[in-house]
């Protein structure tokens, strides 16, 4: 199933979440502002939004064939909706859940086998399923975390003169590992400010003879880093 369909879930959850926010900053707006407690802050459920950059490597290389490879970097930026469940623990652990789905735009190409043909790279959707664990001070919690990443993408070998396919493209949702880390900082009203970083890696696709390469059957392979910023709420 492309990810590209389960981002609008998260976005319609985000769009859900609205009212509950709306409701408790109007409730509270005649309240002098509290500090977050820094021993429950980052209990419970939230929801929020985040964006950033990607960068990587991509290969295309012969498997059967002439052992020819297409080596490129790629590069682009993501953007869409985070859901997610914290526990914290003994005051200063915590633990939880994350989900997260983007719309993405990452794309490379190189010359293949010669400058009169191109093979690139686009990814047109990420997400990732990933459990965290850190340590939480006043309203800072640092964070590692790791778990299930998952990427749309359309590899392509066409006519540089003309933008024509050489052979048709080749599309496959690859499922691969992800680990980083970040941090998140409490703001009032149950607003938080995170940044992250994560590294994608993806298994290799291997593609039949005539599917892709004349030649022999093509093994496909990308890796992508992720710098993306955000914005939770807490429930």
């Amino acid at each position: 199933m492309k990810i590209r369909f389960v981002i609008p879930v998260l976005a319609l959850a985000l769009l859900g979440a609205f009212p509950a926010m709306a409701a408790d900053s109007s409730a509270k707006k005649n309240v002098p502002a509290a500090a977050p407690s820094p021993a429950s802050s980052w209990n419970g459920f939230y929801a929020g939004i985040n964006g950033g950059y990607v960068w990587g490597r991509t290969n295309h290389f012969d498997f059967l064939g002439d052992a020819t490879t297409a080596l490129h970097n790629v590069s682009g930026s993501i953007a869409g909706g985070t859901v997610g469940y914290n526990r914290q623990l003994a005051r200063n652990f915590v633990v939880g859940a994350e989900g997260d789905g983007d719309w993405a735009n990452i794309t490379g190409k190189t010359s293949c086998p010669n400058p009169t043909f191109n093979c690139s790279t686009h990814t047109s959707a990420l997400a990732s399923i990933r459990g965290r664990i850190g340590y939480t001070k006043n309203h800072l919690l640092v964070f590692g975390t790791s778990g299930l990443g998952i990427g749309d993408f359309t590899y392509r070998a066409y006519i540089v003169s003309t933008g024509d396919d050489f052979i048709a493209p080749y599309s496959v949702t690859k499922m691969g590992w992800v680990v980083g880390g970040g941090a998140e900082y409490a703001l009032q009203h149950k607003f938080s400010l995170k940044g992250e970083y994560d590294y994608y890696g993806f298994s290799n696709s291997t593609v039949a003879v005539d599917k892709f390469d004349n030649d022999g059957a093509t093994t496909l392979n990308t890796n992508l880093q992720v710098f993306k910023v955000g914005a939770n709420y807490r429930f």
